[in-house]
C-alpha cells in the first residue's frame, strides 16, 4: 500500500491453553537469530499516551478502552476481558501512527520494532488478559488477569439440532483468583428439557423445535453470582441417509454425546459405526458407494464446504463409563482404497492429477509397488511408487497425471519371493479442496500499473495534485521546478510548506535520508503508466513463461498506488483512453443499483481490448481487491463529508458527527481521520449490509461485465489487500459470490505468515507466499550461516499444512510493492524480512545504493530456485532486468525498458544476461510438467550452501541442485538419491561440476 503502512507480517501466535490458562507464543515462522538485535536500537518513547489499536476496535488509535495505564516500574498495562477470536494489533502512541507505533519482529513476536509487523493475539475462549508494554526493553507480555467474580463461559460440544441432545460445557468458565468452580446450573423456558450431563460442569439440553432460546447460566466458586443470559440458536432436525446398495437406505441416529452415530446394516446385521466431525448440518446429501461384505465407513462432514467425506474401514464400538459411544478402527489398513483420501487424493481435474498412496507393514514383505496407467489390458504407462517410513510401516507414494480420458489404473505389488499381485481401480476426481486448475503451477507477474509502461500519452495525469516526471529521469534528483510545484500544491490545499519541508523540520532519522526533500515530493510524482503500456509488452511476459498477471489496484483513485479507491465501479481514467466528458455523462446516471452502471472509456478498453489480448496469449488476470478501506475521494465518503448525518452513506463509515450533523472525525487505516477511511463492520466482523452488497455487486460486475452468465469476458480472480482486517464471515460469503459467478476464479490473500486457517476451502485459495521468499533469501545471504538443512525445515513449515491442491497455487515471491527488491535484500544482510528497509524512516542504516555485482549473481540462484520449486512463482515487475531498491518508494521506480535506456542515473541500467537467465529457467518450467505439477522431495546434500530437491510426476523424476556456495559441487546420483540411477542433464549453468553460484536440473534415468 502507500508509505503509511500497517499490515500483516510473519508472526508468532499467542494461544490460550487449558487447564493452567497460560498464554504462550507459538512461532508460526522460524525464529531468525542473525538479524540486528532490536534491543540495542534504544527504547521506545515513554512520554505520551500509548494505546492498543487492532482488529478488535477497527484499528481505532484513539480508543481509550484500550489505553495502557503507567505502572510504578515504568511499564504500561491494559487489563480487560477479551472475547474468543483471532486478533491483530499494534501499540500506538498519542493516537496517530506518525507519532510512533510499535509492532512485532517476525522471528520473535515479544520483541517490538517500529513500524514492525502486526502482533497476533489468538484467544481460544473468553478470558481476562493483562497486556503489558515495556518501552525501555521494547518488549510486551500477556498473561491472565485476576477476576473478582466467576465468569460463565459456555461451549456447545454437540450439534444444536431440534430433537437432539445438546451438550453444554461450562468447564472453561473463569473462576476468581484462588477459587475453583465446582458447580453450575442452567435454567430456561419450558420448551427446553435440561438435565445434568455426564460431567459436573456439563448439561444436556433438548429442544422440541428450532428457534432461539435464552438460557440463564451460573457457575459456583464459593457463592452463586447473578446468572448470565446465553442465547442458544437451534437448527432444524435432520436425518442423514447412507445408500449402501442403491436399494436400501439406512437412517443414522446420533448417540447421546452427539459426536458419533451408529446404524445397523440390514444386509448382514453388524452395527456400523460413524465418526462425525461436525454435525451442525446446513445441507445433507445422499451417498452411494459399492460395498464389500462387512465393510464399514467413517463419515466426516464439513458444513462450511457442504461436503461429506466417507472413509471405508473396520470399526468396533464400545461405551465408556458415561455411556458415550467410543469408536476404534481395527485391523491392518487395506493396502489401497481409492475411496479414501489418504490413499488417493485428487489434486486437479484438468489435467487429471492425483497423489497415490499404498500402505504396507513390515510383515507384508513387499519389495515394489508400481502403478500402471490406462483403461485397457495393454502395457500402459508404468509409475514406480516410492517407499517412505510411515507410522510404523511403509507408505508407497507417487504423483500421477492421467491422460484426460484414461482414468483407470492398476497397482502391481511385488513380493520378496518375486510374486506379483494386481488390483485395478478407477480414479475418483473429486478434490478435497477445490482450487482453480489453471492456477496450479502458474507463473505470475506482478504489475504496478503507474510504473510499468506509458503507452498512451493522452491520458497522462496532470493538475495541481501531481507532478509529471519523464520516465528515465533520475529517481533521486529533485529539480527546483519540482520542489516549487510541491510548495504550490501544499499551499493550494491550505497548508504551509515550511511545516512539511523535511530539510527544515526533519521527518526521518537524524541527519539521515529521511530529511531529504526527495521525500517531500516523491509520492506526488506520476510517470503515466497505463493499460496500453502493459498490452504493448504482453509478448515480453510470454517470453518469460508468464501465464498470469496480478495487478495492483486499477480502480479509479487519485494516488499513484490506487489503494485509496474513489470508485470500484470504474477503471482509473488515467489507465485507459482519455474521455473525461463522455465518462462524466456515464457517471452522472449511476446510483447504487448495478442496472444504472455504465462503462467508461477505460472500462471498455480493459474489457474489450486488454483482457481479450491476455486470453489470446493464455494469460489470466487478477486485480487487487481493497475492501477494508477506501479513499477520501470515494463517492460515498464525499457525500458524507458534504451532508453529514443526512447522507444515505452515513452508516458506511466509523464516523463521529457534531450536534449539527456535520462530519467531525472518522476511523481510517492510516490513523484517526486519515486519508483511507475504514468501511464499517458489524460487531461480528462482517461489513455492514449496504457496504457488503455494494462489494458483492462490484465483484459480480468485474467477473461478468455483460451479465450474461458467462464469465469469460471478465477478470479471473482477486488479490485481497489486508484481508485479516475484515472478519471471516464476510470472506466466507464473498467467496460464495465469486464462485457462483466464476467457479474457476482464483482468490489469493495478502497474508504474510502461515495462512492455513484461511485456506480450508471456504475463504481464500492461496496467499502471497512470503514464508517461501523469506526462507530462501535468508539462506542465500540475509541470514549468514543459515544451512540448507535449516532452509529445508523452513520450507517444510511453509507448505506442509496445505493440501496438494493448495501447495501448487501458492504465489511464491521474494519481493513486491511492499518490500525491498531482491538484489537489495541480498545487499543488506542481518535483517528481519521486510524490516528496517525504508531509509527515510525505519532503516537509517539500510544501504540503498546499487547492489554489488555479487548480489545480482546470487539472485540468479534465487531465480532458478523460484522457477523449479513447488508452487506458482511470482515475478515483481522489472526483476528480470535487475531493478533494485529499498522499500517504498524505491521499489516502485519506473520500469527500466531497454528501448528507453539510458536513464539519467547510470545506476539504473539493465542486465541483459539476467533477462536471458529468467527466460531460460522459466522456459524450463513451461516445458516440463513435473516442474509445474510434480511432487517435491527435499534431498540432503550434506553441505550448508548446496540445496537439492526432486520433482516427480508419473515416471519422470527431475533433480534440481542449487549451489549458493563459493566452491564447485559434484552432482552424483548414487550419493544424492541412493538409487541405481544415472542423471541426464536438462540444463546446467555451466558444463561439468556445478559451479559456484550456479544451478542445474537433471532427469533421473533408472538403471
Amino acid at each position: 500500500m502507500n508509505n503509511l503502512r500497517c499490515r500483516c507480517f510473519p508472526f508468532a501466535a499467542p494461544r490460550w491453553r487449558q487447564p493452567v490458562l497460560l498464554l504462550f507464543l507459538i512461532a508460526m515462522t522460524a525464529s531468525i537469530s542473525c538479524g540486528q538485535d532490536m534491543d540495542t536500537v534504544g527504547p521506545l518513547p515513554t512520554d505520551g499516551v500509548w494505546r492498543m489499536a487492532g482488529t478488535f476496535n477497527n484499528w481505532n488509535t484513539s480508543d481509550d478502552a484500550y489505553r495502557l495505564i503507567p505502572n510504578d516500574d515504568g511499564t504500561l498495562s491494559l487489563q480487560r476481558l477479551f472475547d474468543a477470536g483471532r486478533y491483530e494489533f499494534k501499540f500506538v502512541r498519542n493516537g496517530a501512527w506518525d507519532q510512533g507505533h510499535a509492532g512485532a519482529v517476525g522471528g520473535d513476536p515479544s520483541r517490538l520494532i517500529q513500524p514492525g509487523t502486526n502482533i497476533p493475539l489468538i484467544v481460544d475462549h473468553p478470558l481476562p488478559l493483562r497486556i503489558t508494554l515495556d518501552p525501555r526493553r521494547r518488549r510486551w507480555t500477556c498473561e491472565t488477569a485476576p477476576v473478582d467474580h466467576a465468569v460463565p463461559i459456555v461451549q456447545y460440544a454437540t450439534p444444536q439440532l431440534a430433537g437432539r441432545p445438546i451438550l453444554v460445557d461450562l468447564a472453561r468458565s473463569i473462576p476468581r483468583l484462588g477459587h475453583t468452580i465446582t458447580k453450575s446450573r442452567v435454567t430456561g423456558p419450558n420448551t427446553i428439557t435440561i438435565k445434568p450431563g455426564p460431567e459436573p460442569m456439563q448439561w444436556l439440553i433438548t429442544t422440541q423445535w428450532p428457534g432461539g432460546f435464552d438460557l440463564a447460566v451460573t457457575v459456583f466458586d464459593g457463592d452463586w453470582p447473578e446468572p448470565t443470559t446465553i442465547r442458544l440458536q437451534v437448527e432444524r432436525s435432520f436425518q442423514l441417509m447412507i445408500d449402501y446398495d442403491a436399494s436400501s437406505v439406512i437412517p443414522m441416529e446420533l448417540t447421546p454425546d452427539g459426536t458419533h452415530a451408529a446404524v445397523t446394516d440390514p444386509l448382514d446385521g453388524p452395527r456400523h459405526a460413524f465418526n462425525v466431525r461436525d454435525q451442525c448440518f446446513e445441507k445433507i446429501g445422499r451417498l452411494a458407494y459399492p460395498v464389500a461384505d462387512g465393510e464399514q465407513f467413517a463419515v466426516f462432514y464439513d458444513p462450511r464446504l457442504e461436503r461429506i467425506d466417507v472413509r471405508p474401514g473396520r470399526f468396533v464400538t464400545n461405551t465408556d463409563e458415561h455411556g458415550r459411544l467410543v469408536i476404534r478402527e481395527i485391523g491392518v489398513p487395506v493396502l489401497h482404497d481409492p475411496r479414501r483420501r489418504d490413499h488417493l487424493e485428487a489434486i486437479a481435474e484438468d489435467p487429471p492429477i492425483v497423489d497415490l498412496h499404498a500402505f504396507t507393514t513390515a510383515d507384508d514383505d513387499v519389495t515394489a509397488i508400481t502403478a500402471v496407467l490406462g483403461n485397457s489390458d495393454g502395457p500402459g504407462r508404468r509409475v514406480p511408487l516410492t517407499p517412505e517410513q510411515w507410522r510404523g510401516g511403509t507408505r508407497w507414494t507417487a504423483r500421477v497425471m492421467f491422460e484426460p480420458a484414461l482414468t483407470r489404473y492398476e497397482l502391481q505389488v511385488t513380493g520378496a519371493d518375486g510374486s506379483t499381485a494386481r488390483n485395478r481401480y478407477d480414479v475418483q476426481l473429486v478434490p478435497f479442496i477445490e482450487t482453480p486448475d489453471w492456477a496450479k503451477g502458474a507463473t505470475w507477474y506482478q504489475i504496478f500499473p503507474e510504473r510499468f509502461a506509458n503507452g498512451d500519452s493522452e491520458n497522462d495525469p496532470s493538475g495541481i495534485g501531481v507532478y509529471f516526471k519523464p520516465w528515465g529521469s533520475d529517481h533521486r534528483a529533485v529539480p527546483d521546478e519540482e520542489f516549487v510545484a510541491w510548495q504550490e500544491r501544499v499551499r493550494h490545499f491550505g497548508d504551509d510548506p515550511d511545516l512539511w519541508d523535511r530539510q527544515v523540520v526533519g521527518r526521518g532519522p537524524q541527519d539521515g535520508p529521511g530529511r531529504d526533500r526527495l521525500y517531500n515530493v516523491i509520492w506526488d510524482r506520476r510517470y503515466g503508466g497505463d493499460l496500453q503500456g502493459v498490452l504493448e509488452h504482453l509478448d515480453h511476459l510470454v517470453s518469460l513463461g508468464v501465464t498470469a498477471i496480478y495487478f495492483n489496484p486499477v480502480f479509479d483513485a487519485p494516488s499513484l498506488h490506487k489503494y485509496d479507491t474513489a470508485d470500484y465501479r470504474h477503471i482509473d481514467p488515467h489507465f485507459g483512453p482519455w474521455d473525461p466528458e463522455g465518462d462524466a455523462a456515464i457517471r452522472a446516471k449511476e446510483t447504487l443499483d448495478p442496472k444504472t452502471w455504465g462503462f467508461t472509456a477505460a472500462d471498455r478498453y480493459f474489457i474489450d481490448v486488454f483482457l481479450p489480448a491476455c486470453k489470446e496469449r493464455g494469460i489470466h488476470v487478477i486485480v487487487d481487491g481493497v475492501f477494508n478501506h477506501v479513499g477520501r475521494e470515494f463517492f460515498a465518503f464525499r457525500d458524507v463529508q458534504a451532508n453529514g448525518t443526512d447522507s444515505p452513506y452515513a452508516d458506511w463509515f466509523v464516523a463521529e458527527f457534531g450536534d449539527d450533523g456535520s462530519l467531525r472525525s472518522w476511523a481510517a487505516w492510516d490513523g484517526a481521520s486519515g486519508w483511507l477511511p475504514d468501511l464499517r463492520e458489524t460487531p461480528e466482523g462482517n461489513l455492514v449490509e449496504q457496504v457488503k452488497q455494494h462489494v458483492f455487486d462490484i465483484t459480480r460486475r468485474w467477473h461478468d461485465p455483460n451479465g450474461d452468465g458467462d464469465p469469460s469476458d471478465g477478470i479471473d480472480g482477486w488479490r485481497l489487500d489486508v484481508p485479516s482486517m475484515i472478519g471471516d464471515q464476510f470472506w466466507i460469503e464473498w467467496r460464495r459470490v465469486v464462485k457462483s459467478v466464476n467457479p474457476d476464479a482464483y482468490i489469493t490473500a495478502e497474508i504474510w505468515y502461515d495462512a492455513t486457517p484461511w485456506l480450508s476451502g471456504d475463504m481464500f485459495d492461496a496467499q502471497m507466499h512470503y514464508p517461501f521468499g523469506s526462507a530462501v533469501v535468508d539462506w542465500l545471504a540475509v541470514r549468514p550461516g543459515m544451512t540448507a538443512h535449516q532452509l529445508s525445515d523452513r520450507l517444510d513449515r511453509a507448505f506442509d499444512d496445505d493440501p496438494p491442491a493448495t501447495q501448487l497455487i501458492q504465489q511464491n515471491l521474494y519481493n513486491s510493492h511492499d518490500t525491498d527488491r531482491l538484489a537489495s535484500q541480498l545487499f543488506n544482510p542481518g535483517r528481519e524480512f521486510d524490516a528496517a528497509n525504508r531509509p527515510q524512516d525505519n532503516g537509517p542504516n539500510y544501504n540503498g545504493s546499487r547492489p554489488s555485482d555479487r548480489c545480482f549473481e546470487l539472485s540468479r540462484v534465487a531465480v532458478a530456485f523460484q522457477a523449479m520449486y513447488l508452487g506458482a512463482p511470482m515475478i515483481y515487475f522489472g526483476e528480470e532486468y535487475g531493478m533494485w531498491g529499498a522499500d517504498d518508494p524505491a521499489n516502485r521506480k519506473p520500469m527500466t525498458w531497454p528501448d528507453l535506456m539510458p536513464f539519467d542515473s547510470s545506476d539504473e541500467r539493465i542486465l541483459p544476461d539476467l533477462l536471458a537467465y529468467y527466460q531460460t529457467w522459466f522456459g524450463l518450467r513451461t516445458g516440463e510438467p513435473a516442474l509445474r505439477y510434480g511432487r517435491l522431495t527435499h534431498v540432503d546434500t550434506g553441505l550448508p550452501r548446496v540445496f537439492a530437491f526432486t520433482r516427480q510426476l508419473n515416471e519422470d523424476v527431475l533433480l534440481v541442485v542449487l549451489n549458493a556456495g563459493d566452491r564447485p559441487y559434484h552432482v552424483d546420483a548414487a550419493v544424492l538419491l541412493g538409487l541405481p540411477a544415472s542423471l541426464e542433464p536438462v540444463h546446467v549453468d555451466n558444463d561439468g561440476d556445478l559451479g559456484s553460484l550456479n544451478s542445474g536440473v537433471w532427469r533421473m534415468i533408472r538403471n
